[in-house]
Order: structure tokens, then sequence, then C-alpha cells
């Protein structure tokens, strides 16, 4: 899950390599959430900061980066989604 705000400059740096990684692996299922659209998911998943990345396997979070360090990160962080995902026996829910 790629969790964003209309507002974030990062968030924007970053959609253009999120969707390239989502095509390059379909059959992990990615999903972006904008924080400032007032949805509960955000807040249900204890987004406090954006970007952030969480990766889920069989409905569990696997792994998450967040802030500064998922915008530096970007090109090592996406492509490790997938693998995270896939390595816990899901694929991507």
């Amino acid at each position: 899950m790629f969790a964003e705000a209309s507002w974030c400059v990062e968030c924007k740096r970053m959609a253009p390599l999120a969707e390239a990684v989502a095509a390059a692996h379909p059959d992990v299922v990615f999903e972006r959430v904008d924080v400032s659209a007032g949805d509960s998911t955000a807040a249900d998943l204890r987004v406090m900061a954006t970007p952030t990345l969480i990766g889920f396997a069989g409905g569990a979070e696997v792994g998450r980066v967040t802030g500064r360090r998922a915008v530096s990160y970007t090109h090592l962080t996406l492509p490790t989604i997938p693998r995270w995902c896939r390595s816990r026996g899901g694929g991507g829910d």
C-alpha cells in the first residue's frame, strides 16, 4: 500500500516509480490511499507520515517504510515489497 497525500511533494516524486513497480509485478496487489481524503484506512493502519509504503501478506503487515526514508530508498524499497509479500506466502493483499 502506498499512503500518500495530495499536498505531499515527496509522494508526487515517488508515485511514478510506485506505479512502475506495480506494473512490473502484476501478481502483487498495489493500493494507493490518499490520507488527505478523510478515509479511515490510513488511521486504521496507523499511518503517521507520508509517504508510507506498507507490504501485506495474508492480511498481515510484513514491512513498512515511512517518510523521508521511503523517498531516499525508493529505488531499493519498492522493488522489495513484492518479495516481502511473496516470502510470507501472500500475493500482497
